[in-house]
């Protein structure tokens, strides 16, 4: 069992870090200098290793902030299902109304976590969190306007859907 447990918190970590290491790598340096991919793939590593180490002082110093971190980190998941699911299943969502939700949810729950003191366990914490990002999507999506040029992900995967006959 320990085992089990100590592989997925490697695995995990590895995920994340190879996840952080390729997002600065292919999108932050790109955007900061000229192109080059010797260049990416330094500051990639680096950023691995910076990962590795920071997750690894946690670890070793058992520090009250991992609490917190993890509350926020499942309530940091809670705010981008509404989008998501808008995305797909809503035509009238809007990109305000995505961020709306996915601000507002965030506010909510570093309020909640850090400020009222809620643990990860108490369902205060995903409920309100949940609403917050569902009424603000639906709010600030009714009161903008999508954009003309938006992707309508029915029309576009309908007949991909169809074919694979997944509705």
């Amino acid at each position: 069992m320990i085992v089990g447990i100590l592989s997925a918190a490697i695995s995990t970590l590895d995920s994340i870090a190879l996840t952080v290491g390729a997002m600065i790598a292919r999108d932050v340096v790109p955007s900061l200098e000229a192109h080059s991919d010797a260049r990416q793939i330094l500051s990639g590593r680096l950023v691995i290793v910076a990962v590795v180490l920071f997750a690894s002082y946690f670890a070793l110093k058992q520090a009250a902030i991992v609490d917190q971190l993890a509350a926020l980190s499942a309530a940091g998941l809670m705010v981008s299902v509404p989008p998501i699911v808008g995305a797909f299943f809503w035509r009238r969502g809007t990109a305000a109304g995505a961020m709306a939700a996915i601000i507002g949810g965030a506010v909510v729950a570093v309020w909640l976590a850090i400020f009222q003191g809620v643990s990860v366990f108490n369902p205060v914490l995903p409920f309100a969190v949940g609403g917050m990002s569902v009424v603000l999507f639906i709010a600030v999506s009714l009161f903008t306007k999508p954009r003309a040029k938006a992707l309508d992900f029915q029309s576009e995967i309908a007949d991909q859907l169809t074919h694979h006959r997944a509705w």
